[in-house]
C-alpha cells in the first residue's frame, strides 16, 4: 500500500484530508513534502442525523464505536466495563450489522469512549456526540482537533494503556454523578455544520 499511496502524492496535483494531524502523519510516514496535500475538514451534518435518530429514551450504555483492531484497545474498554457493573458496555462493531442499527444504538447510549492509538478525524466519535453521547477521548491524534480539550484525557504514555482507566473512570464518574446537570448541546460545542 505504501508505493501505491506515494504514487497519489506524485501524480495528483491535489490531495484533501480532513486535518492537520493527517496531513502531518502522510507526510511523515510517505517522505512527501505535502505541497499539494490540503486540510478541508469533512463535513458533517448533525441536524440531518439528529433528525432522523432522535436521541431520547437513554439507557445505561457505554459503547465503543471502533473496529475491534489492536490500534483501538478494545481490551482496555473490556477492562473499564468490569468498573460500572450497572452500566451495559458494548461494542457497536459486535452487534450492529447496518448503519441503521448503529445510529439507533448510539441515539439510546449516554457515552462514547475511545482508547484509539489510530485516528486521522474521528467521525465515530463526532457522531457519538451528535446524537448526545457524553464523549470521552485521548487527547491526542486528530481528536485534538475535532473534539474540545474538556472531553479529552491525557495519556500516561504513548500509546494508550491500562494506566489510563483510571482517568476515563473518573470522567465516567463525573458524568454519572452529574448527568442531570451536565448541559451537552450538540451544535454549540461542536461546528461541523458548516
Amino acid at each position: 500500500g505504501k508505493d501505491l499511496e506515494n504514487s497519489w502524492f506524485s501524480f495528483y496535483d491535489y490531495v484533501f484530508v480532513a486535518t492537520e494531524f493527517h496531513k502531518q502523519l502522510i507526510m511523515d510516514r510517505n517522505g512527501v513534502d505535502g505541497s499539494n496535500i490540503y486540510v478541508t475538514g469533512i463535513p458533517f451534518y448533525a441536524s440531518k442525523l439528529r433528525e432522523k435518530y432522535l436521541p431520547a429514551n437513554k439507557e445505561n450504555i457505554v459503547i465503543f464505536p471502533h473496529r475491534c483492531n489492536d490500534e483501538k484497545h478494545p481490551e482496555l474498554f473490556d477492562a473499564l466495563a468490569k468498573e460500572f457493573p450497572t452500566y451495559k458496555f458494548i461494542k457497536s462493531i459486535a452487534i450492529c450489522p447496518t448503519r441503521d442499527k448503529y445510529f439507533n444504538l448510539l441515539a439510546k447510549s449516554k457515552i462514547m469512549v475511545s482508547f484509539a492509538d489510530q485516528e486521522t478525524f474521528g467521525f465515530a466519535t463526532v457522531e457519538a456526540a451528535a446524537l448526545d453521547n457524553y464523549v470521552i477521548v485521548p487527547d491526542k491524534l486528530s481528536y485534538k482537533e475535532t473534539i474540545p480539550e474538556e472531553y479529552r484525557y491525557k495519556c500516561i504514555q504513548d500509546k494508550c494503556c491500562e494506566l489510563d482507566i483510571p482517568e476515563v473512570v473518573r470522567r465516567i464518574k463525573y458524568f454519572i454523578d452529574n448527568e442531570d446537570s451536565i448541559s451537552f448541546n450538540y451544535n454549540t460545542i461542536f461546528n461541523y455544520e458548516n
